[in-house]
Formats: C-alpha cells, structure tokens, sequence
C-alpha cells in the first residue's frame, strides 16, 4: 500500500475518532437531564448532528480527497474489472433471471403477460356506472415501458355515455 493512502487512513480514522469522542461528550451532556430511552431513540439524530458539526463544507472536499486516495488501488481495480468484464451479461455470471431487467428477465416475461391480460379485460365491455355504456383504456405495449421515448402522453381513459 503506497505511503499516502496510509496516512489518508490513518487521517480519516482520527476524524471518525474525533465524531466518536464529540459523541461521547454529547451524551454525557444530555445523561443527567435525559431518559437513557429517549437518548437511545435519538441516537441516529444525535450521530448525524455531530458529523454534520464536523464534516462541514470545508472539510468535505478534503475528506472525500483521503477517501480517494486510500481507495486508489482499489479504484483502480475496479476500472481494469469493468473493462474486462463490462460486455459480460448478467445471466453470463450467475445472475438468476429474476433478478435482471433485460430482454431475457423474468421480470419482463410477467410485465409482459399481465399487460396482455389487463389489455384483455379492458376491450370487453363493461358497464362501470349508470350511465357508462363502455370504458376503454389505452395500454401502451410492455415493450415501450423499457423504453420511456417509445411512450406516448395523450390521455388513457376514455368514456362513452348514453
């Protein structure tokens, strides 16, 4: 590990040791005069007010600058991963199809299918209301809900009446 991702480690573990000792000195501000309950329901409150004390506009930028620098290699690693792997699909590592949302996802398959089903159901006619002869809806097909330029805007829902 290169000599300045260490000390851009050890520097981000003194800030989280200062928000940890900020924290520490906040509860025993409020232990007298609080519930031991009611400090541990705001908990999450009382961490973000302190980090947010610390982490400031000013130390932010310097902050994420260490977090880089630490993750160099890593990032790094990453890149040369994407590269090589970037044209894998999901279904070509494992991935179930049930968990993808391409051409082949199951997903897809079932949007596909209800949509047909719901469209089914709507072209009957129906009688929703007195009054209502018959009420068609507009369904665009399953396919454009992947690609939302394909979907057009004009209203859905028309009704005829006697």
């Amino acid at each position: 590990m290169p000599v300045e991702a260490i000390f851009s480690e050890v520097l981000l573990s003194e800030v989280q040791e200062f928000i940890s000792v900020l924290y520490g000195a906040l509860l025993r501000f409020y232990m007298p005069v609080v519930d031991f309950e009611e400090l541990e329901e705001l908990t999450e409150d009382l961490v973000e007010l302190v980090t947010s004390l610390t982490i400031n506009k000013t130390l932010s930028p310097w902050l994420l600058k260490l977090c880089r620098l630490s993750a160099r290699e890593d990032e790094a690693m990453l890149g040369k991963m994407m590269k090589q792997f970037g044209d894998l699909l999901p279904e070509q590592v494992g991935v179930s199809e049930y968990f993808t949302l391409n051409s082949s996802s199951m997903l897809v398959r079932i949007l596909k299918e209800v949509t047909k089903q719901a469209r089914a159901q709507l072209e009957e006619p129906s009688v929703i209301e007195a009054g209502v002869t018959r009420a068609s809806l507009s369904i665009p097909q399953a396919d454009s809900f992947l690609d939302a330029d394909q979907v057009d805007s004009s209203p859905r829902l028309s009704l005829e009446f006697d």
